[in-house]
């Protein structure tokens, strides 16, 4: 309720940059504008925004693939954060276990899957903007319009009885699928900074915990810095000691209440790029993110202690002793 129109939500761009062989696959939402033509949402700070930035400069078009069914690997390989110097097809072929087999455009020299279900081939057209929006986004909020980049589609290609894939993206079940690598990225970024990092988890938009064992102050706060440096869209991160569940919101919520002060350990970092999809953001794309220190003070050997029913009380408790 409340969208524009019709969306193509689950098409996945392949682009090349326009001043070397390096590749960029990801998710972009396309706006239906007329027989040939869409508009385009693509995100600030994103790989694909900044290829066609390049073309754009040049006044020339940037060719673009966008590819709709394929396999879960693909998938799984297209929602990868990483560096703009990194191919996401090398990471499809790594999920895939085998050489990603690729055929050329009808209409381009772009490559895209061999057994994807279809393939719109299209270009983004350089100094032109359209009307995109509102759409309803994960964040339980329709989006209003906006001037977006303008899409012409040269080319259509399918298989027999292709299968056409469409993603519900105003609830959040696909979110399952992009947590994945969100969470590997993070894992990594925070292992570089903390080495006794034990777990990270997206457990909603915006959002991540980290669990660590702090062997020195001021890890806790690397975590947090190091986290919110590694995602445009990461916006809150909470860091707790290892005994804390960080799969158990209810643990998490537990540490922040009792081994956190707000005036001493919140981290607020202001006027940082974001994601725009967050209604909150100025109107300049500029918001804040913030992390807890939600972990022992000054250590978790130090920190009054958790209680418990002895572990030999468990033992002798026998079920069949309670039960007729």
């Amino acid at each position: 309720e409340g969208d524009a129109g019709p969306y193509l939500t689950a098409a996945i761009s392949f682009a090349k940059d326009p001043t070397r062989e390096i590749w960029n696959c990801a998710y972009n939402r396309l706006m239906p504008k007329g027989r040939d033509t869409t508009s385009l949402h693509l995100t600030p700070g994103k790989h694909l925004l900044e290829f066609h930035r390049i073309a754009e400069s040049r006044g020339e078009p940037l060719p673009v693939a966008f590819v709709i069914g394929v396999h879960p690997a693909l998938a799984l390989g297209a929602l990868a954060i990483g560096s703009i110097d990194e191919d996401e097809r090398a990471i499809m072929g790594s999920l895939l276990g085998e050489p990603l087999e690729l055929v050329k455009c009808v209409t381009s020299d772009l490559f895209v899957p061999a057994h994807a279900e279809l393939v719109i081939e299209a270009e983004i057209l350089p100094r032109e903007r359209a009307a995109e929006g509102p759409f309803g986004e994960f964040t339980g909020y329709s989006l209003g319009e906006r001037q977006r980049e303008v899409v012409r589609v040269k080319a259509v290609t399918h298989r027999r009885d292709a299968l056409f894939q469409d993603i519900s993206v105003a609830h959040l079940d696909h979110l399952l699928l992009s947590t994945i690598p969100m969470e590997a990225n993070l894992y990594r970024a925070v292992r570089a900074m903390v080495p006794s990092l034990r777990a990270v988890r997206v457990p909603a938009p915006f959002t991540c915990y980290v669990s660590i064992e702090q062997r020195v102050p001021g890890q806790a706060k690397n975590a947090i810095l190091a986290a919110l440096g590694a995602d445009l869209y990461l916006k809150r991160v909470v860091v707790v000691d290892e005994d804390v569940d960080i799969f158990d919101d209810r643990q998490v919520t537990w540490a922040i209440a009792t081994r956190c002060q707000p005036d001493r350990d919140l981290t607020i970092v202001t006027a940082v790029r974001g994601s725009d999809l967050d209604p909150s953001t100025r109107e300049d794309g500029l918001g804040a993110k913030w992390g807890v220190d939600a972990t022992a003070k000054p250590s978790l050997a130090a920190y009054t202690p958790r209680h418990r029913v002895p572990p030999e009380v468990w033992r002798r408790i026998r079920l069949e002793d309670f039960l007729p």
